[in-house]
């Protein structure tokens, strides 16, 4: 199949209105025409309503004169609905949570929120999402868990689960739309290991191998399965991005879409970013006839009409924290014994001593359970085992439910805390966790019959 570098000319297709460049034409009747529209959003990040235009926004107010009106506003999920509406929805990453990190006061709300964000991405119709690093903010299992609702795959050609060279995602997908197979490929950043986002893939078992091999390999393996035009989804910055596609062979890819820019959208040259919280899309406008392929790109702002029904209402509250005595009263004396002996039993202690004790910025991940919004209760006090297993208030009526997080504390819930300062190093889950097993905790207590 002969391919032409975007903006070359084929295929006569419309564009958003304040496109500057027309589109190419071409005489229909050569062959049979086909058109696709494919839209891409890209570090959401769980922004769900509506957001300022910053653009228009006034800085400062002069005395004495007419306050401004308020800015308008763009974005919204019900606004990212309707761009979805006119063809294939995809999306680029860092979709489901505001930070790779959530904070334990946090992780009631950010769940429900990405939960709601799922089933109203079932409606909209999303076919494919990459994998970024604030994906990852609950672990693998919770990403998979969330995309499976939304009815969406998910794409990494790079990430892999620790200590193997064993894909953790699938590295493409072929989708039809408007007659045509579109093969999405996703990738994933490449962090060094000492910047905090790398904590994510640390806390959920992950690595990243190098993205350019990676993307070539699935690139390849797209058009194989029968892919007719390559959308490459790269969860990087603009030059890691362009290193990306610089290694591939040209006509590779059809259009890119990167991640991470700062200020409003742009699409050139092939590669485009969509304006962060779903402010805007990349709105891409695909045409083949005969064996040619043309793409046409647009960065679009957010600003016109919502679709309704898409105001997404939250369920907010902390889960209730039952507390250390009353897991004890229950099974768990040896393990809260053990606990006992361990520095997160001493956590609001420490606070104290570094005159710290009535600081709710630190009484976060010093407590369990608690919420900057109201005092600390005494059930709360010091990290016990609700601050790792999650709420056991069902588990406790009826020990046949496990608790929140379960039996198996995943990687990513020491990573809400353990993450954030920098002076404890890199923090190894595994080995963490294996100095906290004892009898009754993480080891079979001995058998008292």
């Amino acid at each position: 199949m002969r391919r032409l570098a975007p903006f070359a000319g084929l295929i006569a297709l419309a564009l958003p209105p304040g496109c500057a460049e027309p589109p190419p034409a071409v005489d229909a009747g050569v062959a049979e025409v086909r058109a696709a529209v494919v839209v891409v959003s890209g570090d959401v990040r769980a922004q769900l309503a509506p957001v300022p235009d910053v653009r228009t926004a006034t800085v400062g107010h002069v005395a004495g004169a007419p306050r401004p009106a308020a800015p308008p506003v763009v974005g919204g999920l019900g606004r990212r609905a309707a761009a979805a509406a006119e063809g294939l929805y995809l999306d680029a990453g860092d979709l489901w949570f505001p930070s790779y990190r959530v904070l334990p006061h946090r992780r009631a709300d950010a769940r429900a929120e990405a939960e709601a964000h799922a089933a109203a991405l079932k409606r909209v119709g999303l076919a494919v999402s990459a994998v970024g690093e604030g994906d990852l903010a609950f672990g693998q299992d919770v990403l998979r868990e969330l995309a499976r609702a939304a009815g969406a795959e998910l794409v990494s050609a790079n990430l892999v689960q620790a200590g193997t060279s064993s894909l953790a995602f699938a590295p493409y997908a072929v989708v039809s739309q408007g007659g045509l197979r579109v093969g999405v490929v996703g990738a994933s950043p490449v962090l060094p290991a000492d910047a905090p986002e790398a904590d994510a893939y640390r806390f959920a078992g992950l690595e990243a191998r190098a993205a350019g091999p990676a993307v070539a390999g699935a690139v390849a393996a797209a058009r194989a399965a029968g892919a007719e035009v390559v959308v490459a989804l790269l969860h990087m910055p603009e030059p890691e991005a362009q290193a990306v596609l610089r290694g591939l062979p040209r006509g590779a890819v059809d259009a890119a879409v990167a991640a991470h820019g700062a200020g409003p959208g742009w699409f050139r040259g092939g590669l485009g970013v969509p304006t962060s919280r779903g402010r805007g899309v990349v709105r891409l406008a695909v045409g083949a006839s005969g064996g040619a392929i043309a793409v046409q790109g647009a960065a679009v702002r957010l600003a016109g009409a919502s679709l309704p029904g898409f105001e997404v209402e939250v369920a907010r509250g902390a889960p209730e924290v039952v507390g250390a005595v009353a897991c004890a009263e229950t099974c768990h004396a040896e393990a809260l014994q053990a606990w006992k002996k361990t520095a997160h039993a001493r956590a609001m202690a420490t606070l104290v001593g570094k005159k710290q004790g009535r600081n709710p910025d630190c009484m976060i991940c010093h407590a369990t359970g608690y919420a900057p919004s109201r005092a600390l209760r005494p059930v709360e006090a010091e990290v016990s085992c609700e601050a790792c297993h999650g709420s056991s208030a069902a588990h406790r009526a009826d020990d046949e439910v496990p608790p929140e997080y379960g039996r198996v504390v995943p990687g990513w819930v020491c990573g809400g805390c353990h993450g954030v300062q920098a002076r404890q190093g890199v923090f190894h889950v595994g080995v963490k966790q294996d100095a906290l097993r004892s009898p009754g905790h993480g080891i079979r207590a001995p058998s008292k019959n």
